[in-house]
């Protein structure tokens, strides 16, 4: 009978232990609500729309209101992702050109209060864009390779 409940409450414990979420070591307390999102936007519409969460899952769009998951991201590669991310921050803090098509990235911090929202026409290779650029066409290749 002892045993039985040690068991029961092992298992307890052990499920428990599997529905905590798991953020990767880059990810401190700070930053665990931290979501990036990129895509194109068209005549003022997002239409191509990824967004990836601190606890390195990937998600696309596929209506507005509704996202699919479509795999996730091992520690080491979601925190190269996010240096990436914060060193072309770092690097154009702030971009917002204009055009019939956009892209973005946008990077959202709720615990600290940081949004940051950057668009640039990809038809134009300008000065301003080319951190963003060659970050978009990482994120774009990523988002290729991850596997669920």
């Amino acid at each position: 009978m002892k045993r039985n409940r040690i068991l029961i409450l092992f298992g307890v414990f052990l499920f428990l232990l599997n529905c905590t979420t798991k953020y990767p070591f880059c990810i401190s307390e700070k930053t665990k609500n931290l979501t990036i999102e990129w895509g194109t936007i068209t005549k003022g519409e997002r239409k191509e729309r990824y967004v990836l969460h601190s606890d390195g899952i990937l998600y696309k769009f596929v209506s507005p209101t509704k996202k699919i998951k479509v795999g996730g991201l091992d520690e080491r590669k979601f925190c190269r992702v996010l240096a990436q991310i914060n060193e072309t921050i770092l690097k154009t803090q702030t971009i917002n050109e204009v055009g019939d098509t956009l892209n973005y990235l946008t990077y959202t911090n709720p615990t600290l209060g940081m949004f940051i929202d950057a668009k640039w026409n990809p038809s134009f290779k300008t000065k301003n864009s080319i951190h963003f650029r060659a970050l978009y066409d990482s994120l774009k290749v990523m988002t290729l390779e991850i596997k669920d």
